[in-house]
């Protein structure tokens, strides 16, 4: 039975409750199916994909369909690794990456105080894709100094872990100081990187990492994540 209310979220409600059935990754009937099902035109059945899309129930891939969402938890505490792959791997899933970028420029003033440097000291900026089972989940700018980094650029590999040439490189095991997470309307370059459409709202996580035995800031990220492709949650202890 169709709940009450306009036509298209009534058939989201029902079709939600018969999706969370089914396993993540499973595709979703298309516009012209559901038309079909229940009676409607083309454009009420892409209203209800899209409906079904913005409470994160399932997740559109342009050229390949509509799948029930898998929403992968992703752990943000002091006790976590701030390492994508291995928290990736820890929730079950299979991480990819995708290096976009990786630039050398002086240090401005608000980045210097960030990283502990001196202003116009040499820092890397890193962009990266983020991937959860073939899927795009997030991207990351990482900024690092250039002084710990000796010969980075020929040691990243476009789809290496940061974190494991850090450890495998330089002995570098860096580990949360401070996070910050906030949900932003995605800015255009990044709703271009998330493969978003329009401005939806995303997460940002901004987090400054700090190896302690060096007793130096190895890094200061800005990473902007898909909430249909992961489930952040905080953890706090004392």
């Amino acid at each position: 039975m169709v709940d009450e209310g306009p036509r298209y979220q009534s058939i989201a409600n029902l079709l939600q409750q018969e999706l969370a059935l089914m396993e993540p990754g499973t595709q979703v009937s298309s516009e012209h199916e559901l038309a079909k099902r229940f009676g409607m035109n083309r454009l009420t059945a892409k209203a209800v994909l899209e409906e079904l899309e913005r409470r994160y129930v399932v997740r559109r891939s342009q050229g390949k369909g509509t799948f029930v969402a898998r929403r992968l938890p992703y752990v943000v505490s002091s006790n976590s690794s701030p390492s994508w792959s291995m928290s990736v791997r820890a929730a079950g899933g299979t991480p990819g990456i995708a290096t976009v970028s990786v630039r050398e420029r002086p240090a401005s003033q608000g980045l210097a105080d960030q990283l502990k440097i001196d202003k116009g000291q040499r820092v890397f900026v890193v962009v990266r894709r983020r991937f959860v089972d073939g899927l795009i989940a997030g991207c990351t700018t990482s900024y690092m100094p250039g002084d710990l980094l000796p010969r980075f650029r020929s040691r990243l590999s476009n789809e290496a872990s940061l974190h494991e040439v850090l450890a495998e490189h330089y002995g570098i095991e860096p580990v949360r100081a401070w996070a910050k997470v906030e949900l932003r309307p995605a800015p255009a370059d990044i709703a271009m990187q998330l493969e978003l459409r329009g401005a939806p709202m995303v997460h940002r996580l901004s987090a400054l990492l700090e190896d302690p035995r060096l007793g130096r800031v190895i890094e200061f990220g800005e990473t902007w994540l898909r909430p249909d492709a992961v489930d952040l949650v905080i953890e706090l202890r004392r």
